[in-house]
């Protein structure tokens, strides 16, 4: 499936190519529009806040010495990968699609990662609202 990504103003960062992983987990390939500039820098610094928390294997003896002796520095990298997924998020951005359909949705926990043409994108989509959900007073 292939989706226009949209920012909370609706300009186009790119199009999304998914396949879906779930009912609401998209993954794929992405390809950016000269508008993704605008939002490269804060998706490569939430990747390197993610990847700080998630070590190679190789070095997991390594990280356990060292949060043992600084076990702030651990809920630190969690807590600046959180808050720039927080900014990611408060973007607004949509995902249009999918194409040639028409119709658009907030998605949340938006990904882009990788460099030059050989980008990856994950999001999700609202889970669906049951006919039994209480509505929002």
């Amino acid at each position: 499936m292939e989706f226009n990504i949209k920012d909370g103003g609706g300009k186009r960062i790119g199009v999304a190519q998914v396949r879906t992983s779930g009912s609401v987990l998209m993954e794929g390939s992405f390809s950016p529009s000269p508008h993704f500039e605008t939002y490269a820098a804060l998706f490569q610094a939430h990747e390197a806040a993610r990847l700080a928390n998630e070590p190679a294997a190789e070095s997991a003896d390594e990280l356990a010495d060292e949060l043992a002796d600084d076990p702030a520095k651990d809920a630190s990298s969690r807590h600046d990968s959180r808050t720039l997924q927080d900014d990611i998020d408060g973007h607004g951005f949509t995902a249009e699609g999918p194409l040639p359909l028409p119709g658009s949705a907030r998605i949340h926990d938006l990904r882009i990662s990788g460099s030059g043409t050989n980008l990856q994108i994950r999001f999700r989509f609202p889970p669906p609202t049951t006919a039994n959900a209480p509505a929002d007073a």
